[in-house]
């Protein structure tokens, strides 16, 4: 069963996650900044859509009818299917075997894409990018993301429900030069990288994010295409 699945019903809650909330905050404003005009052509792609951060930018772009919404868990597609309503596919799909065409993707977001940042999720998306293709990747910075790993752990993260029950989440969170070697033997390269700190909130910073100082990244994000 997808890891997702045991957290979906509470996962976008504020109240009860107040630092989910916050890092999808970050991560909605580094998309944001990165799309600021979609691709005429090709598939628009979000990978661990979740509640879609794309759908509502093609849908002010009139291109709803060329996005395709993937995530791994049913339960977190759920949060989607307005968008399926209005023209968007939804589809249950694993990041690293996504069943897109090769070459068709013209973007793809992966917003906080840190549990399926793996060397066979990059390889996919070398293979499903059109050769003057984008992906804009986030992920929870290395700098705040390592002072709550569980006993040190590079591929982990806690989520507690609000039942009391602790579930280890996949989460794997690297430096910047480990992450551009990961993404760098897949066949893609950054044409631009930027990290948001907790001064770029939008409200009420969460009680793990206001340990960091205002200028420590809080989420990073990569704007990556594929090598020439």
């Amino acid at each position: 069963m997808n890891a997702y699945e045991a957290v979906a019903k509470e996962y976008y809650d504020p109240g009860l996650h107040p630092t989910c909330a916050a890092l999808r905050d970050l991560s909605l404003q580094a998309v944001n900044a990165c799309v600021l005009k979609l691709p005429t052509q090709g598939v628009l792609v979000e990978i661990g859509a979740g509640d879609s951060i794309l759908a509502p930018i093609a849908l002010k772009g009139e291109a709803l009818h060329r996005v395709v919404l993937l995530d791994g868990s049913e339960t977190m597609l759920t949060y989607s299917q307005k968008w399926g309503q209005m023209g968007a596919k939804l589809q249950r799909s694993d990041a690293s075997e996504t069943s897109l065409q090769s070459s068709s993707a013209a973007l793809v977001i992966a917003s906080l894409g840190d549990p399926y940042n793996t060397p066979s999720f990059w390889d996919e998306m070398r293979r499903v990018l059109r050769p003057d293709g984008r992906l804009v990747f986030t992920s929870p910075a290395h700098e705040w993301s390592s002072r709550f790993r569980l006993g040190g752990k590079d591929d982990v993260a806690e989520f507690v429900t609000s039942n009391g029950k602790k579930f280890e989440m996949p989460s794997f969170v690297y430096p910047y030069k480990e992450q551009l070697e990961l993404i760098g033997r897949s066949g893609l390269s950054c044409r631009e990288y930027f990290a948001l700190t907790v001064s770029s909130l939008s409200g009420r910073t969460p009680p793990k994010l206001s340990l960091l100082s205002n200028d420590t990244p809080a989420v990073a994000c990569y704007d990556l295409v594929l090598r020439e």
